[in-house]
């Protein structure tokens, strides 16, 4: 058997974090086996069980008598290390467990203790809970001391994998998606929604037929997950850092995520792992996210270099270890929810099932945990293999077959570019496939351009100039180029960008159209000193305007009811006809 090892000042933390009640029904039990009557005060105490941590012999002792049973074995090892919580209706059938003979606890009128070799299990049956067992959040971290580790404590190689239906990896794929996106970045062809948080649709389109990336579903709503969240990645790393992409893309995706990991984006990439999940709150400011990617680093360092890992063992390190971290607060985790299909008291009167204390790990942690791995994958880390998403537990979403779509997920493996990022090793060669880029024709009588079909990237730069013209020619079209253009030194920027990002050197067709547009430009201007005023139909009005020798002298020109008049004069004008009686508003 091993047991955790820890030091003296983290034992005496643990143990002074109990209270003297509780550290007195461990003793009470476990008096025989140390010989000792009483100990008087706290601290007494305390250096009492931090001897009994260090000796391996009463540890053995302790585990012998405490799980005597295969129930008590099991029962314990899910309350210490698995669950933490456990809904009474579920497992007083499955163990052997006397309800009829439990003692309350002094100290809190709610609990009460089980009996026999589970007298260290509280139980907890108000009126308007239903009853839950567990073992008290400050007599866990002692017994968890006490007892030897599970034997999967440490994250394992995998030598046999089970068969799954996806095997994953964008090692390539990432690598020709970045100078891809920095290129469309420079060229503002990437563009978001109104929140700035999501890609539109024809940006993740362009640069999912442009590149090699590979996505982990073909399903038509799941088929563009690994685009999106590379999208939104390298956008915000220049957008936010102000970052130069470097020359080598599996540099600059070392640089991104050393970032991403210190939580240096205004962006929340979890915003796509938590899809799943209602009333969730995203901010810049609050903690969450850093703490996912804490958890995930300790992940990383402690999985296998060179081998597969189980996503299972991943997930049961991180409860044997107690992780936790809640996006916004530890109450509001409690009020997100997923909608289920079926009406059942545990979850909800409306159908809603609740990330509380029983769920929080099935709705709320393992599905980020296998989301963080996907997003991991999709940057080229990790290798993955998984089926299509089926709910390891009771709950299930409305209408579907999982909690989240991450749920499929069995295995995972360094690639090599993630051993080099992640400064597992110190050297990578990158075998980098080259988007392909075709030489633009034009026409020698024309406006006309002619592009390949295949070359999206082309065909997205030439947009803001062009209207298609046939199969696969584009002709300049000024309606095209005026768009967006609210004054002269934007149109003139819009020109001049053409000849940066499209074509240096255009034949003279191209380059004597862009001149004669400049050349026609703001040869219309708009008057914005004179001001029309549209008379009444009103004879003693009129009559004012044709004989006050004044108001003839500051009309510009008339016609029909209308009178042209400079802005400057309107204060004398407005004195003059309020004189005579009429009241204007100009």
């Amino acid at each position: 058997m091993r047991f955790a090892q820890i030091t003296k000042e983290e034992s005496f933390e643990t143990v002074d974090d109990a209270t003297m009640a509780q550290l007195s029904s461990i003793m009470a039990y476990i008096r025989d086996l140390v010989g000792i009557q009483s100990l008087k005060g706290k601290l007494e105490h305390i250096k009492f069980f931090q001897k009994l941590i260090e000796d391996k012999e009463f540890k053995t002792k302790f585990y012998n008598k405490l799980c005597t049973t295969k129930d008590s074995k099991e029962l314990y090892h899910l309350l210490l290390w698995k669950e933490n919580i456990l809904m009474l209706d579920e497992i007083k059938n499955r163990f052997d467990i006397d309800l009829n003979n439990i003692t309350k606890v002094t100290h809190d009128y709610s609990m009460k203790r089980l009996d026999g070799v589970y007298k260290l299990i509280y139980l907890n049956d108000q009126d308007f809970y239903e009853s839950i067992i567990f073992v008290h959040e400050r007599i866990r971290p002692i017994l968890k001391l006490l007892l030897p580790l599970p034997e999967d404590y440490g994250i394992q190689a995998i030598r046999e994998l089970e068969d799954t239906e996806f095997s994953y990896s964008n090692e390539q794929g990432v690598l020709s998606f970045v100078p891809l996106i920095d290129d469309m970045l420079q060229n503002n062809l990437v563009n978001f929604g109104k929140t700035g948080e999501k890609p539109l649709a024809k940006t993740l389109n362009i640069l999912k037929s442009s590149s090699a990336t590979n996505e982990f579903f073909t399903a038509k709503t799941m088929d563009r997950f690994a685009t999106d969240m590379l999208t939104r990645s390298f956008s915000f790393y220049r957008w936010e850092m102000s970052a130069k992409f470097q020359k080598a893309p599996q540099d600059t995706i070392m640089k991104f995520l050393k970032f991403q990991f210190e939580d240096k984006f205004r962006y929340s990439i979890i915003r796509t792992f938590t899809a799943h999940l209602r009333k969730v709150r995203y901010g810049y400011f609050l903690d969450g996210q850093k703490s996912l990617f804490i958890i995930t680093r300790h992940i990383l360092n402690n999985i296998p270099k060179k081998s597969w890992s189980s996503v299972e063992n991943i997930l049961n390190f991180c409860k044997y270890n107690d992780f936790r971290f809640d996006l916004e607060s530890f109450r509001k985790t409690r009020e997100y929810y997923i909608d289920i299909d079926t009406v059942n008291k545990k979850y909800s009167w409306r159908d809603q099932a609740y990330c509380d204390d029983v769920n929080y790990n099935a709705l709320f942690f393992e599905p980020v945990i296998k989301a963080m791995l996907f997003y991991l994958g999709s940057l080229g880390i990790l290798e993955l293999k998984y089926n299509e998403p089926t709910s390891p537990h009771s709950i299930k979403q409305k209408g579907k077959n999982y909690i989240s779509v991450w749920d499929g997920l069995r295995y995972i493996r360094f690639t090599a570019l993630g051993l080099y990022v992640l400064g597992f090793e110190k050297k990578y060669r990158a075998d980098v496939t080259k988007v392909k880029k075709t030489d633009l024709k034009f026409d020698a009588y024309k406006p006309i351009i002619t592009v390949d079909s295949s070359d999206i990237i082309a065909q997205a730069k030439l947009e803001p100039y062009v209207v298609k013209y046939d199969t696969d020619r584009y002709i300049l079209n000024y309606a095209q180029i005026f768009k967006n253009c609210t004054n002269q030194k934007v149109l003139n920027l819009k020109i001049d960008n053409f000849y940066k990002t499209i074509e240096p050197k255009p034949p003279k067709i191209v380059d004597d159209f862009f001149q004669n547009i400049k050349k026609k430009s703001a040869l219309i201007t708009k008057e914005t000193q004179n001001v029309v005023l549209v008379l009444q139909k009103e004879k003693e009005l009129l009559n004012l305007f044709m004989t006050n020798r004044t108001i003839k002298e500051l009309v510009i020109k008339a016609t029909g009811y209308r009178v042209v008049v400079d802005k400057d004069n309107l204060p004398l004008l407005r004195k003059i006809v309020q004189e005579n009686g009429f009241f204007v508003e100009f």
